[in-house]
């Protein structure tokens, strides 16, 4: 088979995965300058803080391209919850928008987190380590979507919003449900893989001490 064919599938999904973020780009910077001139301060704040938080991942990514995802991940969310959750009104429109924006993607997060620790850990490839990383990829996970409930907790306090961030307490449980779920999702794909990697080696392994014999 040809080897650029064999590739090729790679080759267009990291295209992609580098190519969508700076679309969303261009679609957050046309909306910061539509909230301008429509005088809409609220979402121009929402997309100057979107479009700067993005451009910080970028540049995360351009010092540590192994870790491209991060790039999608941090971008694809903020345009979700601020372009179309927010301008386009999918929190109020769409049922459930809110809860599966909050455990898909922490979901991704996680994943991203598991790319981030192996690329930055020494050991990586031992099984026990491995799945003390997945603990704490589910913990920090779990962390980063608390944040995420205090700072609305803080927009609600100390900003004027057309919407509360938090309607009532069942709402900010409910999103810190998604988040739970969505990181113990990523925990355990993880670790099923983990186990599929483990199973596979076992059985390249008995199979290459079994070869000897067979001749």
């Amino acid at each position: 088979m040809n080897q650029s064919m064999v590739g090729s599938p790679v080759k267009y999904s990291h295209i992609l995965t580098a190519a969508i973020p700076s679309i969303l780009r261009w679609v957050l910077l046309a909306l910061t300058w539509y909230t301008l001139w429509k005088r809409e301060f609220f979402i121009l704040i929402l997309s100057t803080v979107s479009l700067s938080v993005s451009l910080l991942a970028h540049g995360f990514v351009r010092m540590y391209p192994k870790l491209l995802d991060w790039d999608l991940v941090v971008t694809s969310l903020f345009f979700f919850h601020t372009f179309l959750g927010v301008a386009l009104g999918f929190y109020e429109s769409v049922p459930f928008y809110d809860k599966a924006l909050h455990f898909t993607w922490s979901a991704f997060i996680g994943f991203s987190l598991w790319k981030t620790l192996l690329y930055f850990s020494n050991e990586k490839g031992l099984p026990d380590l491995a799945q003390l990383g997945i603990l704490l990829v589910v913990l920090l996970d779990f962390s980063l979507g608390g944040l995420w409930e205090i700072l609305e907790f803080l927009f609600d306090r100390f900003v004027i919003l057309p919407r509360p961030a938090q309607i009532d307490l069942c709402d900010t449980m409910c999103d810190s449900i998604a988040n739970l779920a969505g990181a113990l999702f990523a925990g355990g794909m993880l670790w099923i893989d983990i186990k599929k990697q483990a199973l596979k080696e076992l059985l390249t392994n008995l199979d290459s001490e079994e070869r000897p014999f067979r001749k």
